[in-house]
């Protein structure tokens, strides 16, 4: 359809675009990109964690449920189990946080070190070795067990089934 200059000498193409933007507003792309995460956030997100929440105030029987207020958080922190998860919890979060941060930053530090620079590099490579090697060993046995030929096609074409894991569309 061609588009004929008004009388003010705009096309109709034109007109259409501005009323879009006087009702959208002239930034409006950036939200419309935006907003396919802003809903999945919302909907898998922050409303089960509200819903969560408003059932924790709840007893649920097989027929329903009735409102008990705080009597769920009163009893799940007068057991011992809780207060030992709580502890335990802390003691590893000081422990965990204070240990790693502190490894790390002497590692870090020495690695500087004027001394140590011309085999920082390979110092390096030692370091981090294993956060590489525990992803080629998990590949490697992804593909042992899931392969042509592995453990989980030979068990199931015992029974007469077969199914292609990593070699299928569908199934990888």
């Amino acid at each position: 359809m061609e588009s004929r200059p008004n009388s003010a000498g705009t096309s109709n193409a034109l007109v259409r675009d501005r009323w879009w933007r006087q009702i959208l507003g002239p930034k409006v792309a950036p939200y419309l990109f935006v907003s396919p995460f802003f809903i999945l956030f919302f909907v898998f997100w922050l409303f089960p964690v509200l819903w969560s929440i408003v059932l924790s105030f709840q007893r649920w029987h097989a027929t329903g449920s009735t409102w008990v207020g705080l009597a769920n958080y009163r009893f799940a922190l007068r057991t011992d189990a809780t207060r030992r998860g709580f502890a335990n919890l802390v003691w590893y979060a000081i422990a965990n946080n204070v240990f790693q941060l502190t490894i790390a930053l002497i590692i870090s530090v020495l690695l500087d070190l004027p001394f140590l620079r011309r085999v920082s590099g390979a110092l390096r490579v030692a370091y981090f070795t294993p956060n590489l090697v525990s992803g080629v060993t998990t590949g490697i046995l992804f593909a042992v067990i899931l392969g042509g030929g592995g453990v989980s096609d030979r068990l199931l074409s015992s029974v007469g089934l077969e199914i292609r894991w990593l070699q299928s569309v569908e199934w990888a």
